[in-house]
């Protein structure tokens, strides 16, 4: 089942393919056979589109001011904070907190104003609270919580206002593992509170920022209630159990936060009377208050971890009733604004709620009818706005790797009447049929990953029979379906595939890597960095990056990690010189270049977490 990632600040990487939406219709096939003789050796790979959601609170990285905040490994310095602002000259060493060539490992990087907040080791004080401002003499241990080398740990940074706020231990001398604040100063940075009272810990989790509200919650054990919903506005008086959701010691288990609004978090909660059910908190005890109690009684009626929002306000979650088994429901935090849009398998028998995607106002979703049969609905979040979106049945199996685009839905489906396999397939809610006979006949070729690269252009995987499994594109129809075909096989079906891999869009083409093979001897150029527009014609080598010295063996520089800022692609690659360094492209030969030898000489630093 797809899972929609909700981002605290919105924000997102997109990795993926755009094509110009210009780009001319052409026959069903191929765009490009690069390799013309092909080792039949040749590694298979299987092409998979995909997004990389990266929220604030990532271990990986940060943005600040327009710059680029992340770890690299250097011999001098081990792996420590470094920075860059899209040039060569500006990529450089924060500071070496760990002094010489150890590593301080910095992690759980945090924005709070102009200011960074993470966990750092520098050898001496073990793993604390550091801040930096960007600049060398700005970036210092905010304090030693533990005196010496032993660890506070900081954990679960989220910001507040001004501030930080996260989970720390002083070692078990008074307390265990509870919510710390800072400001940035070693004044500033104190206890705010001993949730769970003694040298215990509270075990803080889920913590979820809204910063319209300008609180945290998050879910904490006190040892006395349980695991219940907290809240705190970054002070001690403001820090406080919201609500015991389950009586007594017993936990109600909240989870899934997800904002709603600006002052509501909806989550799902176990009150040991109702079972698991959709709750809503302003962070007061009398605004927390059970939705609805979707299954009456004691059984659990929310599924709230595919949970998927929509048009804004709404959330498409899988509800349970004794009447109804499990159905597609929509929330917009109240009671009267949750309810179950769709009976699609009447009577107790479950429809259930399988890969689902969002599209403006509406949400899609795959689910069984009373026939057997498997179908995609939709809805605006009303039960006169909920419909059978495909209006042919599909014969077995959810419709599957479902994206929405441009009005219309495309999926993985097979079509009985047609007597083809699995194939990619199209709707627009009035009538559904399958784009093109990948594979012909009963055989399968799949729809992979579907995923939306523009307007009305889905990207996908599939397999031919011919070529293996194989990158595709999409506007709907078969003469706009295309595979990208960069390693054509000699063999019998299915031998090799082009180990198509690490996709970026850049100016209406896509950067990529893959391979024609390694025999240097015919012009192949191993594993390296390619581009297309969607034309035969404008799919070649960008660059041979790895040229090695071997007349009959191609070396590969393996670019990969492809991450579009600005007007550049940076990847990892290797070119035989420099080891694996930071390098990046704008689309052109002579612009491809290596950006930074961060660990100097033929040694790597493998930049990474892009």
């Amino acid at each position: 089942m797809s899972k929609f990632l909700s981002l605290s600040t919105g924000l997102a990487l997109t990795a993926g393919l755009v094509l110009a939406s210009t780009a001319q219709a052409q026959t069903a096939g191929f765009v490009k056979d690069i390799n013309t003789n092909p080792s039949t050796t040749t590694s298979p790979s299987y092409p998979s589109p995909s997004r990389t959601f990266v929220s604030q609170n990532s271990n990986q990285w940060a943005m600040m001011n327009g710059k680029f905040y992340f770890s690299a490994k250097t011999d001098a310095t081990g792996t420590e904070l470094f920075v860059s602002d899209g040039t060569a000259a500006g990529t450089k060493l924060v500071k070496d907190i760990s002094a010489g060539g150890a590593s301080s490992y910095p992690s759980y990087i945090t924005v709070v104003g102009k200011n960074i907040f993470f966990r750092a080791n520098d050898g001496k004080s073990g793993y604390e609270l550091w801040m930096s401002d960007g600049t060398t003499a700005g970036t210092k241990m905010v304090t030693d919580l533990i005196s010496g080398s032993t660890s506070s740990y900081p954990s679960n940074l989220a910001r507040v206002g001004s501030k930080v706020v996260f989970s720390a231990s002083d070692g078990g001398v008074k307390y265990g593992s509870e919510l710390w604040i800072s400001d940035g100063t070693k004044a500033g940075t104190v206890l705010l509170k001993d949730i769970r009272p003694g040298t215990s810990s509270s075990s803080i989790g889920y913590c979820r920022s809204n910063f319209v509200a300008n609180k945290v919650f998050f879910r904490a054990n006190d040892g006395t209630n349980g695991y219940e919903l907290w809240v705190t506005d970054g002070t001690s008086a403001g820090t406080k159990l919201v609500k015991n959701i389950r009586s007594g010691s017993l936990s109600s288990y909240p989870a899934y936060f997800q904002i709603l609004g600006p002052l509501k978090v909806v989550f799902e909660a176990n009150d040991g009377v109702k079972g698991t059910e959709l709750w809503v908190s302003d962070g007061t005890t009398a605004g927390t208050t059970l939705v609805k109690d979707v299954y009456a009684g004691s059984s659990s009626g929310t599924s709230f971890y595919s949970a998927t929002p929509f048009a804004g306000t709404k959330v498409l979650f899988r509800g349970r009733t004794a009447a109804s088994g499990y159905e597609a429901w929509v929330t917009d935090g109240t009671t009267a604004g949750t309810i179950q849009v769709a009976d699609i398998r009447t009577g107790t028998a479950s429809s259930y709620m399988y890969y689902s995607a969002q599209d403006g106002k509406m949400a899609y979703w795959g689910a069984s009818s009373n026939a057997g049969k498997y179908e995609i609905w939709a809805t605006d979040g009303t039960k006169a706005g909920t419909k059978r979106f495909t209006q042919a049945d599909m014969t077995s199996g959810s419709p599957s790797y479902i994206a929405a685009t441009g009005g219309k839905v495309y999926f993985q489906g097979r079509d009985v009447t047609a007597g083809t396999g699995y194939e990619i397939c199209v709707t627009d809610g009035k009538t559904a049929k399958t784009v093109l006979d990948i594979r012909k006949g009963a055989s399968s070729g799949y729809a992979y990953y579907a995923y939306p690269i523009g307007t009305g252009v889905v990207a996908f995987a599939a397999d031919d029979g011919k070529n293996g499994r194989e990158l595709w594109i999409t506007k709907g129809t078969a003469a706009s379906t295309m595979m990208i075909d960069i390693n054509k096989p000699s063999g019998p079906p299915p031998t090799q595939n082009d180990s198509v891999s690490y996709i970026e869009a850049l100016f209406g083409k896509i950067i990529f890597q893959a391979t024609n093979g390694t025999d240097k001897s015919k012009g192949q150029t191993g594993y390296e960095l390619w581009t297309s527009d969607g034309t035969s014609t404008g799919t070649k080598l960008l660059k041979d990056i790895y040229v090695g010295s071997s007349t009959t063996y191609a070396s590969s520089s393996s670019p990969r990690y492809m991450c579009r800022l600005g007007n550049y692609v940076y990847f990892q690659a290797n070119d035989g010189v420099n080891g694996t360094e930071l390098w990046r492209t704008d689309g052109t030969t002579a612009g491809t270049k290596l950006f930074k030898n961060i660990r100097s000489g033929s040694l790597s630093s493998y930049p990474s977490g892009f």
